[in-house]
């Protein structure tokens, strides 16, 4: 007779906010790796099950623990009466009979190695903790999630050199001149000694950039705008106007309030408890000004608005002149003057940031996308943020007393967290790297290296292309390979940015299907950030509720988006950071 069938598992108990994820017998919170299901899913009572012993292990422990404890009880009693005598001492030593001051564990989480996250991380190892007897030490534990394999940001690409058979780097993924970040060029030569940006000898070479209408190319400026010639001048005259030089001041203003605004915020971190406390005061009237207007009022025309500093604009924001502020249109027309990347530059960003993640001796967690945070219960009196992510090995859970989100991210995605912040938009982009032996077929015998598309859904070649908003043609570099001779072949490498993937036969429309040798493309999501005009209504505070231990860049690429200006958001938050651990130590040898 069949035995009668087993009654079905009791369902898990019912989610509290205050369900304890781990056991409060532990005073150090601790950390797990777990295994998910094919649709990706594991709770948090599967992590635990999971990470517990099968019976026969702790059988074996067992064993070997009765056969250690004779020794371990013999031990124990040397060493407690040689620690006995040394304890007198240092009581005797202390005068008054003081206990001897203990250490503060804290452990802070970064989500996001960009510039942000990778600043907040090192402001925040850097802090000088004012010690004294009264007083415990602070022993900072500091781990930086990233759902990249490696540190910089989305700047940093993750191609495979294989496919291209070229190694890119992420000055060939920006459109403006990373090395031209003066905040983080000192930064990295006075923290690091390591030569980054532009040095003054020479090493950058003038590109032509010429304004596609369809038919032909109506104009070229060249980057840097101060190599403008006085025959190219005047043709633009002839065909703009005083636009041209009107439209040359545009960021003048602008920029040098910045520049002064950025250098005073990057020296002195305190007393900034939000955005708008860094940005309102002089360049609040940059930030509520639409860069239409702006433009009217530099009496700039409409032939060049819409066939030159539109498709400037694009480039370098992503976004319509409708639809960003004077201070975004500004800082973009700064980096089409100014030039593209230094020469021999490839690489050094993110050599930058990787030397200053190491100097701050945060534990790095690459490949780690953070799914879950939510405030826990430990210890029956000690909330802790939790920290769900997950990697090549499954979940992982672990415990901090502080998180600090330096990436673009949803506050719907954190729901336990109950986010009281606002959400930036993004535009995302997408890259299409080309190896050729030729230019593309638009600027063929110009000795254009650059195509801006006054028109970005301008018909290429192909009707796919119709549909596809293109952005730029833009020339990078030389690259070298051997052929299969073992000769050394030169090729020119492009970047084009589309708000779609490019299909093959676009790129050999705009190139000749026998001049490509190679085509590798990714796509960013969160590429530009959505500048629009705004005022001090939300200030953008960087501690997210007061005395939660939660902290965020508030916002702050909402308002303008640059690298150094995210350096700086990372570096005043760090510091403040410092500054709540400093707090919460008084608290706590107080109630102690």
């Amino acid at each position: 007779m069949n035995d009668p069938t087993p009654p079905p598992p009791p369902p898990p108990p019912p989610y509290s906010e205050r369900t304890p994820l781990f056991s409060d017998r532990s005073s150090r919170p601790p950390s797990y790796r777990c295994r998910w299901d094919d649709a990706g899913h594991a709770s948090y009572n599967e992590c635990l099950e999971q990470s517990s012993q099968p019976e026969k292990n702790r059988n074996i422990n067992n064993i070997l623990k009765k056969a250690l404890g004779s020794v371990a009880l013999a031990f124990a009693l040397v060493f407690g009466v040689i620690w006995g005598f040394y304890g007198v001492a240092i009581w005797w030593d202390g005068g008054g009979g003081k206990s001897v001051k203990g250490v503060d564990v804290v452990r802070v989480g970064v989500v996001g190695a960009g510039p942000a996250g990778i600043n907040a991380a090192y402001a925040l190892s850097k802090h000088k903790f004012p010690s004294s007897k009264e007083k415990n030490d602070i022993d900072l534990h500091i781990t930086i999630y990233e759902q990249n394999s490696h540190v910089g940001g989305r700047l940093i690409p993750s191609l495979p050199k294989s496919d291209l058979k070229h190694e890119l780097h992420a000055e060939d993924f920006a459109t403006g001149g990373l090395a031209r970040n003066s905040i983080l060029a000192s930064a990295a030569w006075d923290s690091l000694g390591l030569v980054y940006g532009v040095t003054g000898r020479g090493d950058e070479r003038t590109m032509r950039t010429g304004f596609y209408n369809g038919r032909g190319v109506v104009s070229e400026l060249p980057r840097p705008r101060s190599e403008l010639g006085f025959g190219r001048w005047a043709a633009l005259l002839w065909r703009y106007g005083l636009s041209v030089s009107y439209g040359g001041n545009v960021p003048t203003g602008t920029m040098k309030a910045w520049d002064a605004m950025l250098e005073r915020a990057a020296k002195g971190r305190k007393g900034y408890e939000s955005v708008w406390d860094i940005l309102g005061g002089k360049m609040a009237g940059a930030l509520g000004l639409g860069a239409m207007t702006r433009l009217q009022r530099n009496n700039i025309g409409d032939g060049y608005r819409d066939e030159v500093v539109r498709p400037q604009v694009r480039r370098q924001a992503g976004m319509g002149l409708e639809d960003i502020s004077d201070l975004a249109l500004s800082m973009a027309l700064e980096r089409e003057y100014k030039g593209t990347c230094v020469e021999g530059q490839e690489g050094n960003f993110e050599k930058v940031m990787k030397g200053f993640a190491e100097s701050s001796k945060a534990e790095l967690k690459l490949e780690r996308k953070v799914t879950g945070l939510k405030r826990e219960l430990f210890n029956e009196t000690r909330e802790m943020w939790v920290v769900q992510a997950i990697g090549s090995e499954g979940l992982e859970y672990e415990m901090f007393d502080h998180i600090v989100l330096a990436a673009p991210f949803n506050a719907t995605l954190f729901p336990d967290a109950k986010l009281d912040m606002e959400d930036v938009l993004y535009t995302p982009a997408h890259l299409t790297f080309v190896s050729t032996k030729s230019a593309p077929k638009l600027s063929i015998g110009s000795g254009l290296d650059q195509i801006l598309l006054i028109d970005p859904k301008t018909n290429i070649g192909t009707d796919t292309a119709k549909t596809k908003e293109i952005n730029e043609i833009t020339y990078i570099r030389d690259v070298f390979s051997l052929s299969t001779s073992s000769l050394v072949e030169s090729r020119y490498l492009y970047r084009i940015t589309a708000s779609s993937p490019l299909s093959t036969g676009d790129v050999h429309a705009l190139f000749g299907e026998e001049n490509v040798d190679a085509v590798q493309q990714q796509s960013i999501e969160n590429a530009w950030p959505v500048t629009m005009p705004r005022d001090g209504g939300d200030r953008g505070e960087f501690e997210i509720g007061k005395g939660r231990g939660l902290w965020g860049m508030g916002s702050g690429e909402g308002w303008v988006s640059s690298v150094d200006w995210m350096w700086v958001l990372g570096g005043v938050v760090g510091g403040k950071l410092g500054e709540a651990v400093e707090v919460g130590r008084e608290r706590a040898d107080q109630e102690g």
